[in-house]
């Protein structure tokens, strides 16, 4: 073995292998009498190791007397206050031995002689909070004696690169596939595997260290490994592979990390009904694609996603009556838990939300499933003119021509001052195909939003709201998201839907979320989300075709959970007297099967999707005589033509946007009395 790719392993750790220049990087920092302020900034693709690193490090830094904290970005509520709580209790449990007047007091008083090193891992998870890391936490820390590990697939923004004070601390430690010696290295210390063996896993994995973890195991387990494992492991990690390396009676409790983010021994017990013995707890943690954590066991990310989708494919009603047990068990520990214990059971329990969440593709399209990376922060210099363009696009369709100058001149501004509030969706050539824009309002970004927006931020917050200090903010304004409809394969409503789920999961206990919205179609999405919604006490946000509403989503005082579990609950079955409403879905309905499978009830005489299919669109053809030939070419041209795409379907008609709904909102009404007549001869 070369003497430069050490493994290392022991007692219940895995194998490590490799990564010297990272681990010199930090004994660099233990070795150094000094040991002034450092941020390491840990980035790569999913499976290439960056929690494993990390781990590492702690363990490693731990072992010359440091002390260790570690931050989990997913379960951290995206406050000021959510984020010093956390870490607050990791502090408490990490210094459970002593007692302090403060609970942040070690932190905030590092030195050489008592150094602490914080990881936060899924750094990317905190990107709201990245301007009150920069400008409130960070100055917090002493300027010595404290390392910062962060890591986060997307590298960090330019706006730690270029700080004035932070940059200069900043070391960027990109983590690449292993060399061929270190996965030889790794292959051969995991057990009695022959050497030519070990050259060609090394070889077929590519050196990708989830790949090879699992080839090994494989190998071992099987004591050989077939060719369909080998050019599945070499293409990608695969729901087949990682089944077969679950021994039967451990399946039921990786199902449940399926569901979970993390889980321990106790939660696995009560959500699976049984008692989980201590030895197959052991065994699980084990298996290569199972990370351990302070919460639990959790799946490495990769492998929770190729299970979850084989796990919706395959059993669709038990992975949802799983998650409807899950979600019941954290609500009642939520309801007993102490403060500082909530925010991981609130975590929990978004993420079990996520696909159970109601749809209105009119708006947004929240179901689908795809392998989009997530959100990133802004490139300012690359990504300002593409994203200039997708905002003209949604202003089109969004506010009165005369109101664009104003959010491209907003955009501009924001993404210099402060770039943490825009979230941007990428495709696969790197460029920007949507983009969220959301912003914690305190005393700074208020004033910046009263220069643009003075009309909605009146409507929404009370002035002592808007001078609030950084550190106790917690409230958001949502001022977009918009998507390009140019991507293949999806639609600018399943983009939109990604960018507002991946901020929806942003949401915890102790956060609000505001906005004025015009259009209706939005405020009838985000009602289903739960958002409350009121009138504005003036018409100052109104446009020239639409009435403006406030819509709020409040957690500040509880209700959280009954928030989520509310989406867990039978779904009442559709009302047999059809309302404009109704009429209004099932017609956006049309070309979605399973949306319309529900309205097949409805008609007595119906007993496919497929006939009710049939029997409107027959009704809205030409040789039709219960509509008139008006609503026929509206409705058309809504629903049939260009669907979700208002501004096509009122030029098709030759009217404006406002004719076209005030004209189309008669063409429902009347189909809708037609549709209620059918029914009631069916009956």
């Amino acid at each position: 073995m070369n003497p430069t790719q050490e493994v290392r392993s022991g007692g219940n750790r895995k194998l490590f292998v490799g990564r010297i220049k990272e681990r010199d990087s930090l004994n660099e920092w233990l070795d150094n009498p000094e040991a002034p302020l450092r941020i390491f900034s840990v980035t790569g693709i999913g499976g290439i190791g960056k929690s494993s690193l990390l781990a590492e490090m702690l363990h490693s830094a731990r072992q010359r007397s440091a002390r260790g904290l570690w931050l989990d970005g997913r379960s951290c509520a995206q406050t000021p206050v959510g984020f010093l709580e956390y870490i607050s209790a990791a502090v408490s449990l990490e210094f459970w031995d002593r007692t302090y007047s403060h609970p942040l007091e070690p932190l905030l008083q590092t030195s050489p002689q008592q150094r602490i090193v914080l990881c936060i891992d899924n750094f990317d998870n905190l990107s709201l909070l990245e301007g009150w890391l920069l400008e409130a936490f960070l100055p917090k820390l002493q300027s010595t004696g404290i390392l910062v590990i962060l890591a986060s697939r997307s590298v960090l923004s330019t706006a730690w690169k270029t700080h004035s004070q932070w940059g200069k601390h900043l070391q960027e430690l990109p983590l690449v596939h292993f060399s061929h010696q270190e996965a030889t290295d790794y292959i051969l210390s995991a057990g009695s595997i022959q050497k030519d063996m070990a050259r060609e896993l090394a070889h077929s994995t590519d050196g990708h260290p989830l790949a090879l973890a699992l080839s090994v195991e494989a190998l071992i387990q099987q004591k050989r490994l077939s060719e369909e494992d080998k050019q599945i492991v070499s293409q990608t990690i695969s729901a087949h592979i990682l089944r077969e390396l679950t021994l039967a009676k451990l399946q039921p409790l990786v199902d449940v990390l399926v569901v979970l983010q993390y889980a321990n021994q106790e939660i696995l017990s009560l959500v699976l009904d049984e008692t989980v013995t201590l030895a197959d707890y052991q065994q699980l943690k084990g298996k290569s694609f199972v990370r351990s954590t302070p919460e639990g066991l959790s799946l490495h990310d990769l492998a929770r996603m190729h299970l979850l989708r084989d796990f919706r494919q395959r059993e669709p009603q038990r992975l949802h009556l799983l998650r409807a047990r899950a979600a019941s068990i954290l609500y009642e520990q939520l309801q007993q838990a102490k403060p500082e214990n909530k925010r991981i059971i609130t975590s929990q329990m978004l993420q079990l939300s996520k696909d159970s969440f109601p749809l209105h593709r009119l708006y947004a399209d929240l179901s689908v499933d795809s392998l989009i990376s997530p959100l990133e922060s802004i490139r300012a210099e690359e990504d300002l003119p593409v994203l200039h363009e997708i905002l003209r696009q949604w202003c089109e369709y969004s506010v009165d021509s005369w109101q664009s100058e104003n959010y491209h001149a907003f955009l501009s501004e924001l993404a210099v001052r402060f770039p943490e509030s825009i979230a941007v969706l990428r495709g696969v050539d790197g460029l920007p195909i949507g983009m969220f824009i959301g912003l914690l309002i305190h005393k700074e970004t208020s004033e910046f939003m009263i220069k643009y927006f003075p009309a909605e931020m009146a409507e929404c917050y009370e002035p002592d709201e808007l001078l609030c200090e950084h550190d106790q903010a917690d409230s958001y304004y949502a001022v977009l998201g918009a998507a390009t409809n140019q991507l293949p394969g999806f639609s600018r409503e399943e983009l939109v839907g990604l960018l507002t789920l991946d901020r929806l999961s942003l949401i915890g206990e102790g956060a609000r979320v505001m906005l004025v919205a015009t259009n209706s179609d939005l405020k009838v999405f985000l009602q289903q989300l739960g958002f409350l919604i009121r009138p504005t006490r003036t018409s100052d946000c109104d446009t020239s075709y639409a009435q403006a509403d406030i819509l709020e989503l409040d957690f500040r005082h509880g209700q959280f959970g009954e928030w989520i579990l509310s989406y867990f609950s039978e779904k009442p079955k559709p009302s047999s007297k059809l309302d404009h409403k109704m009429v209004r879905k099932l017609l956006s309905s049309l070309h979605e099967p399973a949306e319309l499978q529900a309205f097949v009830p409805v008609f007595h005489d119906i007993e496919n999707v497929a006939d009710l299919s049939d029997k409107i669109i027959s009704l809205l053809s030409k040789e039709s005589v219960l509509l008139s030939s008006k609503d026929r070419d509206l409705l058309n041209a809504a629903y049939l033509i260009h669907l979700d795409n208002p501004i096509a379907a009122a030029r098709s008609c030759n009217m404006s946007r406002a004719t076209f709904y005030r004209h189309l909102n008669s063409a429902v009404a009347n189909v809708t009395e037609v549709l209620r007549n059918m029914t009631d001869t069916d009956s």
